[in-house]
């Protein structure tokens, strides 16, 4: 089996016999690694991939519970069997608790019984990954439809309410400006839900990544065409100096929504009277695309967080426009999917640039 093995066991002859025993059940002995302290395993954890620990409790450095605490922190996503001499129930109730996925005695397995139980924690542990995810998809999705949707519905609901109550001594003027309020919300919600969907089915696994040779100058002049209304209404001035035949190998749709996302994104946290400008340059067989603004800049503390669209970091734009960051982590999803990379630098007061790189052939 092509599984990375990590045995932490400070007693050489145990050591010898779990992995004879993995051998005879068809683990490769080239993937199998000791370690004869806790701390030089931890080494071994932090220095290459490794898909499960067989961990002993009675270890030179640490010992028992403390092992366990101390592994379970390096080790979320790694399952870990227990292998112990010490037949302790209260021991093996509070493993099970951290995390481990199993607790076996020694002298007391073989080693069918110990592939059975690596099977077994890996299944689980696959499944636990699979739940945790979900869950986290369900928070995410239970929160953009209570605060992201909800807030802009009810904006709407207002507007309609002020127009139908007020409706016979309204102005032309008041009425005409309660209706743009309308459009713009209903623009937004439209731009929010389509996000969204395709957010869910990228979680889902259900979208397929179809690369194509595409033309990114002209999907700039494109997107410029759909964000014109909302530059007008600061009078943002955009600049497109991406080279007319700049091309990359990439999905179309997702591309397009990658660049209509950022180029909304530096719209919103641009003065009035501000700047945009895309530029694109070809490095090492990879397209590099740069949107910059001179817009407020991001803080430096959110830099490295600002694509996960958790809801930490969510604030209004320059004219009070909403906002979640979820767009950025649906450009952050769409980029990867096509062998890329996203990332952005950025300075308080004076601007950001949100660079991606995608490959060009």
């Amino acid at each position: 089996m092509n599984i990375n093995i990590l045995i932490i066991e400070d007693n050489p002859g145990d050591a010898f016999l779990v992995k004879q025993f993995l051998i005879d059940s068809k683990f490769k002995e080239e993937l199998i690694s000791i370690a004869g302290t806790l701390t030089k395993g931890i080494e071994i954890i932090e220095s290459r991939e490794i898909n499960l620990i067989l961990l002993d409790l009675g270890l030179p450095d640490y010992c028992n519970e403390e092992t366990i605490k101390i592994i379970n922190d390096f080790t979320k996503k790694i399952p870990v069997i227990v292998l112990s001499g010490n037949d302790d129930e209260n021991l093996a109730v509070k493993a099970v608790n951290y995390g481990i996925q199993d607790y076996l005695i020694k002298g007391k397995f073989d080693a069918h019984s110990l592939s059975r139980a690596i099977k077994y924690s890996l299944l689980r542990s696959e499944q636990e990954l699979k739940l945790y995810e979900l869950n986290n998809f369900k928070n995410k999705l239970f929160r953009l439809v209570s605060h992201d949707l909800k807030g802009p519905m009810g904006a709407l609901n207002s507007y309609i309410e002020i127009i139908l109550e007020d409706f016979e001594e309204s102005s032309k003027e008041s009425l005409k400006e309660s209706i743009v309020n309308i459009e713009d919300i209903s623009k937004s919600l439209l731009h929010l839900i389509e996000n969204l969907f395709n957010w869910a089915r990228m979680q889902m696994g259900s979208i397929e990544v179809k690369p194509e040779k595409i033309n990114v100058h002209d999907l700039v002049e494109e997107n410029i065409k759909i964000c014109q209304l909302q530059l007008q209404k600061k009078n943002i001035q955009i600049i497109n100096k991406t080279e007319e035949n700049l091309t990359a190998y990439a999905d179309l749709e997702m591309i397009k929504t990658v660049i209509r996302n950022l180029m909304f994104n530096s719209i919103k946290f641009t003065e009035n009277n501000g700047l945009i400008e895309i530029g694109g340059t070809v490095k090492n067989g990879n397209i590099q695309i740069d949107l910059s603004d001179n817009g407020i800049g991001i803080e430096e503390n959110h830099l490295a967080t600002i694509f996960e669209g958790n809801g930490n970091y969510v604030r209004q734009g320059t004219n009070r426009e909403k906002g979640s960051g979820f767009g950025l982590s649906l450009c952050k999803d769409f980029i990867e999917h096509n062998n890329g990379k996203i990332w952005v630098t950025s300075k308080i007061y004076e601007g950001s640039t949100f660079h991606f790189s995608l490959p060009q052939n």
